[in-house]
């Protein structure tokens, strides 16, 4: 109990109410203690606001023209399991796995990103990633469209062809595809969304996987 007290940032109030089946003793001295911190609780949440460099979602923390190591940690919502078994359900979901290996082996090939590291767990997986800016820039507009098109194919090899060329010449679209090839959020969401949707199938759902 000590320790949630100390790092909530909820009111005395509302910790209290959470005790009212507690002995009076006790509730005592949890307004007591909550009183006492009421002013670090305004400190908290004012610092965790202002700080540039406190806690916040990735994209308000990384540059996009610069290399950052980020530390990206994807949660499955409703018990939903990336690997091992569950116990409750008493089924294996190891397959999995591979799922998301797989899936950041290949994109580790078209994005501007170094894959530092990375561990698949039963609930979610890390990934430690450097984006790199300048390594994009430097590829021509045909190399940035072929890697695009890498991601969203065509069935026909003629027809992917062709688009890579028709994206290609054009400057507006080689421009947004370079800026995407090295930006974080499109390499977790195609990280994220197909796993999503194959789990959901799998497990006869819809809605939020991550």
């Amino acid at each position: 109990m000590t320790g949630e007290v100390a790092g909530a940032v909820l009111s005395s109030e509302i910790i209290v109410r959470r005790q009212r089946g507690t002995p009076a003793p006790v509730r005592f001295a949890l307004q007591a203690c909550t009183t006492s911190l009421g002013s670090q609780t305004a400190d908290h949440k004012r610092n965790y606001r202002d700080d540039p460099a406190g806690e916040q979602g990735r994209i308000a923390t990384p540059q996009s023209q610069k290399t950052n190591s980020i530390h990206c940690l994807p949660r499955c919502v409703r018990r939903s399991w990336l690997c091992g078994w569950d116990s409750y359900l008493q089924k294996s979901f190891e397959h999995r796995k591979p799922w998301v290996e797989r899936k950041i082996a290949e994109l580790a090939e078209v994005f501007a990103c170094s894959v530092l590291s990375y561990a698949v767990m039963s609930n979610h997986f890390d990934l430690v990633v450097s984006m790199l800016p300048t390594e994009a820039n430097a590829w021509s507009a045909y190399q940035v469209v072929e890697r695009w098109c890498r991601l969203f194919p065509k069935k026909k090899p003629e027809e992917h062809q062709a688009q890579i060329e028709a994206i290609a010449a054009n400057a507006a679209s080689v421009a947004i595809y370079r800026q995407r090839l090295h930006d974080l959020s499109w390499l977790m969401k195609m990280i994220s969304e197909p796993i999503a949707r194959r789990a959901n199938a799998e497990d006869k759902t819809n809605g939020r996987f991550w």
